[in-house]
């Protein structure tokens, strides 16, 4: 008897104009039907969910049924909202809906079929999921600098190396989201989700994403620094811990952040808590599909004065 599994595909298309989204989402509709024998190769029961941000979208002209979720709600209201659906009360217990969640959004810069890549890893064992845009960002400066910066902050808590901690295209097995208590409300959702997965012990295996161009998305300074007030809340940062990571961040990376970005001068707070940050010494805390004779940069940052070991973990299974 073939056992199949359930799935929880989430694609917010975020772009801001609601045409854009439309196009996007019939872009992933088309993509999906194309792929349904992928999924049913794999014995996965895919439940889709095209996510938009505009007025309310007829998807069948025949049943007038709508299917997307739309209005002015946050991605990490959104992404919530739905990882509370994985699972559901049934007698006073508490069972699965869906045995896996895939998120990645469609904003036209990340390749649908990187869908299957997280897929696989999920079936293979891998309760978590997360892609490495290795520095293909899909998006320009200033943003992907700033996103660098956040992730650090992230990496000197917790003295380990991460590849990447922002990509909108990730997975998680049911009985991790379970266990997750996510807060985020905007498009800090990933950041949560691996400050989360950090603080639990738990090892990602990470994907090398496909991206499909180097992007230009705009600085939108309100944004970043909702970002970073998030993540000096949830890692207790007091104002000194924060400048002193950005002192060895600089040293580290090599250059300055955008003078718009004045987050760093905003805070006020507490004494110092007299944490060490090291750079030279961070631990690995991923597994990645790449296999350990070939040259990884999410394991040797390359062009930078300081290089991560490489650590065992970093074998493909």
């Amino acid at each position: 008897m073939v056992i199949v599994k359930n799935l929880l595909l989430l694609t917010p298309m975020f772009k801001g104009k609601i045409d854009d989204e439309m196009t996007l989402c019939n872009n992933f509709l088309n993509w999906f039907r194309e792929h349904k024998n992928e999924f049913a190769k794999r014995d996965v029961n895919p439940h889709h969910i095209p996510i938009l941000r505009g007025r309310p979208i007829i998807v069948n002209a025949d049943t007038g049924e709508e299917d997307l979720f739309v209005g002015t709600h946050k991605k990490g209201d959104i992404i919530r909202y739905y990882l509370k659906e994985m699972h559901k009360e049934v007698y006073g217990n508490i069972e699965k809906v869906h045995d896996f969640v895939i998120c990645i959004d469609g904003d036209n810069d990340i390749s649908f079929n990187n869908i299957f890549k997280v897929l696989d890893s999920l079936i293979s064992g891998e309760k978590v999921c997360l892609s490495c845009r290795q520095g293909k960002f899909g998006m320009g400066e200033p943003r992907d600098q700033i996103e660098r910066f956040e992730l650090n902050i992230v990496e000197s808590i917790f003295n380990k190396s991460i590849p990447d901690g922002q990509c909108g295209c990730w997975g998680m097995h049911h009985s991790i989201v379970k266990d997750l208590e996510l807060s985020a409300n905007g498009f800090e959702i990933e950041l949560d989700i691996i400050i989360n997965i950090l603080k639990k012990g738990i090892v990602p295996f990470y994907i090398d994403l496909s991206v499909k161009q180097q992007g230009s998305s705009t600085f939108d300074a309100k944004d970043h620094e909702d970002k970073l007030k998030f993540i000096c809340d949830q890692l207790k940062i007091s104002p000194e811990l924060l400048n002193k990571i950005y002192e060895y961040f600089i040293i580290e990376y090599r250059y300055t952040l955008p003078k718009e970005y004045l987050c760093l001068k905003q805070f006020k707070g507490k004494k110092p808590d007299g944490r060490e940050i090291k750079i030279e010494t961070r631990k690995s805390t991923f597994k990645c599909e790449k296999t350990y004779n070939k040259i990884c940069n999410r394991c040797d940052r390359e062009g930078n004065n300081f290089k991560v070991s490489k650590s065992p973990e970093c074998i493909q299974k």
